[in-house]
């Protein structure tokens, strides 16, 4: 099956955009894992927060950042298909549906003649 055109980009292409900007978000949230676990161990040693505390504070925060990553992804897919759907562009699997009429008709219209 041919691939669909969207704006001038096929779906190849958008869903590895797609997948580039999940893995932005996961390298982020890892690096801002990091960074969090840095500033919590710090900050429990001044404030007395334990650790177990503080490991819990950053799991929390993973959690939620890896829910805001699912929902982004999924707004992501709804843009697409929506942009898709006001896309004046044709794809290619109705390009030929259309060929394919066509070329019904004129073998229609070619035995009417004869």
């Amino acid at each position: 099956m041919g691939k669909k055109k969207i704006s001038g980009f096929d779906e190849e292409q958008i869903n590895k955009v797609i997948e580039d900007v999940t893995k932005l978000g996961i390298g982020l949230a890892i690096i801002s894992k990091d960074a969090l676990e840095k500033t919590i161990k710090s900050v429990s040693k001044k404030k007395g927060v334990s650790e177990k505390d503080a490991k819990k504070a950053v799991e929390s925060l993973v959690v939620a950042s890896k829910r805001k990553e699912i929902e982004l992804k999924n707004k992501l897919k709804r843009a697409i298909s929506a942009a898709k759907e006001k896309s004046p562009v044709v794809t290619k699997r109705e390009a030929d549906a259309l060929k394919a009429e066509i070329a019904k008709l004129k073998a229609e219209k070619k035995k009417k003649k004869k």
